[in-house]
């Protein structure tokens, strides 16, 4: 299924290394009713084609660098939650340890979104004419 982390009250699903799919739902139950918080790794599949925190996650971990800004001109990374504390508690780590984008670096992951969608689905498009 899933791995606990770095904490006992998290429960981490990943993609990597291993590629394998989760039921981000059913993940969400049983670390929900162990008193666990969920942290999706959705870098692979992008915000386009699935929404981890509409289907049970607590948090979502994605890299802006690879699908999002797609251009590889870029470093950077996402942490979003739909958990107001979670939220106050990654607000006070952005602004003591100055992990913000700088306003060029936001202005190209928000270029890099706007082809996004135009991207995965020439992506899918070409997977199903090889399957």
């Amino acid at each position: 299924m899933a791995t606990t982390d770095f904490c006992t009250d998290t429960l981490c699903v990943t993609g990597n290394p291993l590629m394998k799919i989760t039921d981000i739902r059913k993940t969400a139950e049983y670390a929900h009713a162990h008193g666990m918080i969920l942290i999706v790794d959705n870098t692979f599949l992008t915000p386009y084609l699935q929404q981890p925190l509409a289907l049970g996650a607590d948090v979502v971990v994605q890299s802006g660098t690879k699908y999002l800004c797609g251009h590889n001109d870029t470093l950077a990374g996402f942490v979003t939650t739909n958990n107001d504390q979670i939220a106050e508690n990654l607000v006070v780590i952005t602004k003591t340890t100055g992990s913000a984008l700088p306003p060029f670096d936001s202005y190209l992951i928000i270029r890099g979104i706007f082809t996004n969608e135009t991207t995965l689905s020439c992506i899918k498009l070409l997977l199903n004419n090889f399957n």
